[in-house]
């Protein structure tokens, strides 16, 4: 590590301003948290009819609380860092803190255009999609879905289909 970094990380560690902004951050992220499990406590997916559409919905929920837990994680251990003296994380355990992070949050939005499209093919063949429809095969394309972005956003780098 050079002089430099440790002067840019102790102007850090002393900027009240910087830790208010990561304090802030990880508070949101903890409501979010709260928030999240309540409401899928409380209401959770009752309100939907199809069973292939609640497996979806339910990866939907999992999504955003993992999204949170794992921002609020990666905010608090910035707070805790900022108390050593020139301690500086590996650029990989950043990359991959933020990536996964990320990479979730578009992977939740992958979800909702699973259960848009669900929803079409059930409008457009309600016999054929009521007839072979299969708690395995939401959850199953739920998974490729998610395991599809991830690995182009680590292949190409880029999120947009």
């Amino acid at each position: 590590m050079s002089v430099e970094q440790c002067e840019v990380l102790r102007e850090l560690s002393s900027n009240f301003s910087y830790q208010a902004l990561i304090a802030v951050k990880c508070s949101l992220c903890v409501m979010a948290i709260c928030a999240i499990s309540y409401q899928w406590c409380k209401q959770g997916v009752r309100f939907l009819v199809h069973d292939n559409t609640k497996i979806v919905f339910k990866l939907y929920y999992a999504l955003n609380l993992f999204i949170s837990i794992f921002h609020a994680l990666f905010y608090m251990f910035e707070l805790i860092r900022l108390r050593f003296d020139c301690y500086v994380v590996n650029f990989r355990t950043v990359l991959l803190s933020k990536g996964m992070g990320i990479s979730a949050i578009i992977a939740a939005q992958y979800v909702i255009m699973i259960i848009s499209f669900e929803r079409v093919y059930s409008a457009l063949f309600p016999a054929h999609f009521e007839k072979h429809s299969d708690k395995r095969l939401a959850f199953v394309l739920s998974l490729t879905m998610v395991i599809v972005f991830i690995v182009k956003i680590c292949v190409v780098g880029s999120p947009i289909p």
